[in-house]
């Protein structure tokens, strides 16, 4: 199981969630483009953000990203080709998820907790 993402983690994106609940300000965003994940992070709640990183997942246009709060998990969805993407350790390594897909063209993904399974709906 991946560790668990303790501090708030902004994730934007196109198709990825949208609503973030944490009881401190976050200090790290994710930010999808066309052609990668763009990193943020400011060092407290009142300071403004900086770019950190603009390659991870370089050239790769990427339409959903999402956190999963219980695993830690972050999922890209990756429009083209590619597929679905999972990282365990906040977005340094990925690999692929794409066993059952019927096309390795994702573009949103919705992620669901039924007792103690987590499932995956993309598309």
């Amino acid at each position: 199981m991946a560790n668990r993402v303790e501090a708030p983690l902004i994730c934007l994106s196109a198709n990825g969630d949208t609503v973030c609940r944490s009881k401190e300000a976050a200090r790290r965003m994710l930010v999808t483009t066309a052609n990668s994940v763009v990193e943020f992070q400011r060092p407290s709640a009142d300071a403004p953000w900086e770019i950190t990183r603009n390659d991870i997942l370089s050239g790769k246009h990427v339409s959903a990203l999402s956190l999963d709060t219980r695993t830690g998990l972050l999922y890209a969805c990756i429009h083209f080709k590619d597929g679905l993407l999972v990282s365990a350790d906040g977005g340094e390594t990925w690999e692929p998820r794409n066993n059952g897909l019927e096309s390795e063209h994702v573009y949103t993904i919705l992620i669901q907790h039924v007792g103690d399974k987590t499932v995956l709906n993309v598309g």
